[in-house]
């Protein structure tokens, strides 16, 4: 994962670099390298080339060059780099538009704020870290993974490719391990299920890509229909937006 940080408040540049780094690595993600930070616009597209980044966060509000201004000149050189705007208030969504932001931080931030923008980071994140670690060296690739569900104090893998794995590991830390994921959600006791596997949603179980089906239990169901309607709407998004 390659990040930059444009602001001209070095203590906010400070701050969420500080928080980005923790966020990556409580979700078993790698720094290509360093998150690198810019005090404005102009110092940063000095050396900017297409490619260089997978996702830039911009100060809205700077004085020598604005955000939006960085952005659209970002824009010119790399069209599908992900870009986040830093900023105190929504007033800026309509010039966020024309430069295909992927969304926004608004300023001050904290680590729950940047919880909240991980449906933003997870297509890069799904590209570029395509397994976790588990406790005990265990790698699991990700995007393999059709579901997992839990009996008998152990978590049954079921992989696309490869054996199925049966794994000694408790249901909630194969949660706290997958589910910051937004393409895994919890549908029932015991069941995560990977949305990118999923062929249909019917009233009370997902029908899987290899036919098997899920249940989805009554007290999750609104939840996991909303799950699943969002998923659908950002990848059509996603599809429009290349």
């Amino acid at each position: 994962m390659r990040l930059a940080i444009i602001d001209d408040n070095e203590r906010d540049r400070q701050s969420l670099s500080s928080v980005l780094t923790d966020y990556m690595k409580e979700q078993h993600m790698s720094l290509t390298r360093p998150i690198e930070l810019f005090c404005d616009g102009k110092e940063f597209l000095k050396n900017f080339h297409g490619g260089k980044y997978d996702t830039i966060f911009l100060d809205i509000l700077m004085d020598t060059m604005t955000g939006i201004e960085t952005a659209h000149k970002i824009r010119t050189l790399d069209k599908d780099v992900r870009l986040i705007f830093i900023t105190s208030s929504n007033d800026y969504a309509s010039e966020s538009y024309e430069v295909r932001a992927a969304g926004y931080i608004l300023k001050p931030f904290d680590r729950k704020g940047i919880q909240k923008i991980r449906n933003v980071l997870s297509p890069v994140m799904q590209e570029k870290a395509e397994y976790i670690t588990l406790p005990k060296g265990t790698q699991l690739i990700l995007p393999n993974i059709i579901y997992t569900e839990f009996y008998n104090h152990h978590v049954l893998i079921h992989q696309k490719q490869g054996d199925n794995l049966r794994l000694h590991i408790s249901q909630s830390e194969m949660e706290r391990l997958i589910l910051p994921y937004p393409y895994f959600i919890n549908c029932f006791r015991g069941i995560i299920v990977n949305l990118n596997e999923v062929e249909q949603l019917q009233t009370d179980y997902f029908i899987m890509k290899n036919g098997a089906h899920i249940p989805v239990s009554r007290r999750k169901a609104a939840a996991t229909k909303t799950a699943w309607s969002e998923f659908l709407f950002e990848k059509v998004r996603q599809e429009v937006a290349r």
